[in-house]
């Protein structure tokens, strides 16, 4: 099986994650799943990573969604991370710790972000 994270609605407000069965010839999705935005990132790029612990792509997928949760549920509201309520911190540690781990594996596997 292998996963098509890269397959979008026309709809904006969603996101599809298409399983695929492979060496089976046929080019036709075997599942899709329906994700929400950016928490749907987050959650279609664990799926491929639980199948395919070294789906690179997925870890920066994740990495990223968590960066965007982060930039949008705190850095948009709090101006230090002391702001942070602390009934919050826990959702932000973990935020930050999918962040790092996910990128920290990523470059482990060769991977190097772009800058242009």
């Amino acid at each position: 099986m292998s996963c098509d994270p890269n397959a979008s609605s026309s709809d904006t407000k969603q996101t599809k994650l298409n399983i695929y069965q492979v060496g089976t010839g046929n080019d036709q999705p075997i599942a899709t799943i329906i994700l929400r935005p950016v928490l749907g990132k987050m959650s279609g790029a664990r799926i491929g990573i639980d199948h395919y612990p070294l789906f690179v792509q997925a870890m920066v997928r994740r990495g990223s969604a968590a960066y965007l949760l982060i930039e949008q549920d705190f850095k948009a509201k709090y101006p230090t991370i002391e702001a942070v309520p602390k009934a919050d911190r826990p959702r932000l540690d973990g935020l930050l710790r999918i962040n790092q781990q996910m990128f920290g594996k990523a470059e482990g596997l060769g991977w190097q972000p772009f800058n242009p």
